[in-house]
């Protein structure tokens, strides 16, 4: 009973989150996301400042927080401390969260990467925008929650940190969540509620 209810709070708390970003996109068009929630992230490949190379499909069985920042916007350098912090206190989740480099090369991030103190996390240069257009067109901060499935939960633009607080909760139960666990837990509910059919005579 606890557990549902807690749910039913993350249900409501990422509701809320979505309908505030859906009423800052009616105001300013631009701030829209290209891609949807409870839809599939496009898949991409990068490749870290160490020189590894991965996909996102790669990190399926993970939880994955994306955030689009640049070195010279003011609200980014204000969340990138919160979100460094966070990165570190969830290493031993089932979660990671990638720092991308809107129009910024490797060697441009090398530097900004120790100035900020964030050359530990898994920092993505994108010099040519091609990962940031397949979410959006313009506007950073820019963050995106993908569940373990690669399902898109969350989306939001700029930086607030009331929203940026509600989005570390919602991330943090995603990545305690057990995707195979749940599944099968509601095919044992239904099974639970399927009628009973007779399997004898009168």
């Amino acid at each position: 009973m606890k557990l549902n209810i807690f749910c039913l709070f993350m249900i409501f708390s990422f509701c809320l989150i979505n309908i505030q970003q859906v009423d800052a996109q009616k105001r300013d068009p631009a701030k829209k996301f290209k891609t949807k929630v409870k839809e599939q992230a496009p898949d991409f490949s990068f490749t870290t400042l160490d020189g590894k190379t991965y996909t996102l499909e790669d990190l399926r069985g993970k939880v994955v927080w994306i955030n689009f920042f640049a070195t010279w916007c003011g609200p980014c350098i204000k969340e990138i401390p919160h979100l460094t912090k966070f990165a570190k206190e969830m290493e031993d989740e089932d979660a990671l969260v990638l720092f991308v480099g809107r129009g910024h090369t490797q060697e441009q991030l090398l530097s900004f990467s120790k100035k900020m103190r964030i050359k530990e996390q898994v920092v993505i240069a994108d010099p040519e925008r091609e990962i940031y257009h397949l979410f959006a067109e313009k506007y950073i901060p820019r963050n995106v929650i993908i569940d373990k499935d690669g399902t898109i939960i969350q989306q939001a633009t700029g930086f607030d940190q009331g929203l940026h607080d509600r989005m570390i909760k919602n991330f943090k139960f995603l990545s305690k969540r057990n995707l195979k666990e749940e599944e099968e837990e509601e095919e044992e509910e239904e099974e639970e509620e399927a009628p009973i059919k007779e399997n004898h005579g009168q």
